[in-house]
């Protein structure tokens, strides 16, 4: 019986996440074409009129990318309750990195095509579905939590 309830939660936690993912998916695709059609458009007349402009990176946003990066390769190092973390983090870094080159090639040919909806869109499931493991891992550990509390309040220990 509790297979059952444990396969059920997960075909609800899998249905969520294709779910979540999809709007994701349509949020990201309809962003692309507000805004990143336009820029390719911006871009290529730059480089027809030789005029640049200054496209910079401050040193602020270049530190959190470097300490963004290093947690997320850190963290599987310091993660004890899932052995496949690792894997994990490592998928969201590869689908992280395809969306980035998706909207750079958006960019690059001025165009939405196929292969980049396609690769949003299973993007934004997976995404959902890491942050849906987050959010159940942080809930048990509440919930753990809560009842120990409870057991430490209802004890009627002598100091």
């Amino acid at each position: 019986m509790e297979s059952r309830a444990n396969g059920t939660e997960k075909l609800g936690r899998g249905l969520l996440s294709f779910g979540l993912g999809g709007i994701v998916a349509f949020y990201m695709i309809q962003f692309s074409s507000i805004r990143l059609l336009p820029l390719s458009k911006e871009i290529k007349e730059i480089m027809l009129n030789g005029i640049t402009k200054n496209l910079s990176v401050g040193i602020f946003e270049t530190v959190v990318l470097l300490v963004s990066l290093f947690a997320l390769l850190a963290a599987p190092l310091f993660l004890h309750w899932d052995e496949n973390a690792g894997i994990k983090i490592l998928i969201l870094l590869v689908v992280c990195f395809s969306d980035a080159a998706g909207m750079l090639t958006v960019i690059v040919r001025g165009e939405i095509f196929l292969t980049y909806m396609a690769i949003i869109w299973a993007s934004s499931i997976y995404i959902a579905w890491f942050c849906l493991e987050i959010l159940n891992i942080l809930y048990q550990w509440m919930r753990v939590g809560i009842e120990n509390a409870c057991v430490r309040v209802g004890t009627s220990e002598k100091k």
